[in-house]
């Protein structure tokens, strides 16, 4: 089901933008920073002086080599080659300056004269890499919510924060042996997790783009495996955003997604008249279509598929395939 909320997203987001900043990404996979992963794991936040989150980068003379390329400070490179250095973080001895400057790069807004497409690349694979080091996790945390919380911060940017914020919760708190949420939470641990839902609880307001559905599919998707989460906003919120005309469509497209994951049975009207209404865009109306296999008791509801749809000769083909899927679950799931 995650991956079917992933691909309703983003139908209406970002595309091939998406897909191309993603080729280099590996969420999940150990990250060996300055030893191997045994060690970063054993090694205790309390025994670490943590980086500082500041807006201007650490000397020169502090930064080793690799991190002065990646950050920019090599006129000689631009940012296609930097991107290609990123990966070789795993291999490098980071210093807390390191860190600082990798920290105080993320939070920086685009340099309007590079390449877009590669400078979001490039911070997608180190915000992959500095969750998956785990050592500098509260400063970590903060460095999630100040971005997520930025709204001067590029959206795709934003985006990719509140993509990884699952990833970040399953890191620290998720035991990867049983996959089940650890109990014993500290005050250090509390405050992160309150920060984190926070910054994300607010970004269910954005009106643009696809940030606030993006938001509440992770929000959705931690509640499934940490039960700190406040199940109800989550349906609240989701209710508001599939009912409210001015949520953006992407956004709406995945509220529409995670009412029918969370089976919220009231939402099935609204849906379906979403469904069926021709001044809906094809996509909407796809993942309309698509939520009824979940949400929907009407027993006239196959009739109306096939005689307003189905039998339309003048459907739009993306419409037709989704009402014909849509039509064939419906017939199993009543048996």
């Amino acid at each position: 089901m995650r991956n079917y909320l992933l691909i309703t997203l983003s139908i209406a987001t970002f595309g091939l933008l998406a897909f191309f900043l993603g080729q280099n990404a590996v969420p999940g996979n150990p990250v060996e920073l300055g030893g191997s992963i045994a060690e970063t794991k054993v090694q205790r936040i309390s025994e670490l002086e943590l980086p500082e989150l500041k807006d201007i980068m650490p000397p020169i003379d502090q930064l080793s080599e690799l991190t002065q390329k990646i950050i920019g400070f090599d006129a000689d490179l631009n940012i296609r080659e930097r991107n290609k250095l990123v990966w070789q973080l795993r291999h490098e001895n980071l210093t807390k300056q390191d860190f600082e400057a990798l920290f105080t790069f993320l939070k920086r807004h685009p340099e309007k004269q590079v390449d877009q497409l590669f400078w979001h690349s490039l911070k997608n694979d180190l915000l992959v890499i500095l969750i998956d080091d785990g050592r500098y996790k509260e400063s970590m945390a903060e460095l999630i919510s100040d971005i997520i919380n930025d709204n001067q911060q590029h959206a795709v940017m934003r985006e990719y924060t509140l993509q990884y914020t699952v990833d970040y919760f399953e890191r620290h708190w998720l035991d990867q042996l049983s996959t089940k949420a650890t109990k014993n939470y500290s005050k250090v641990d509390k405050t992160q997790q309150s920060e984190i839902l926070k910054s994300m609880y607010k970004a269910l307001n954005w009106p643009e783009g696809p940030i606030a559905g993006t938001s509440l599919i992770r929000l959705h998707e931690i509640s499934q495996k940490f039960s700190f989460v406040d199940q109800g906003i989550i349906d609240k919120e989701t209710k508001r955003m599939v009912l409210d005309s001015l949520t953006s469509e992407s956004s709406r497209m995945a509220a529409i997604s995670i009412a029918a994951e969370r089976n919220i049975l009231i939402l099935e009207s609204e849906v379906e008249y979403m469904a069926f209404n021709a001044s809906e865009s094809i996509q909407l109306r796809m993942c309309a279509l698509s939520a009824l296999t979940h949400l929907s008791k009407n027993d006239q509801i196959l009739d109306r598929i096939t005689k307003e749809i189905i039998n339309d000769t003048n459907c739009d083909k993306r419409l037709l395939k989704a009402a014909q899927m849509s039509l064939m679950k419906l017939i199993n799931r009543k048996g």
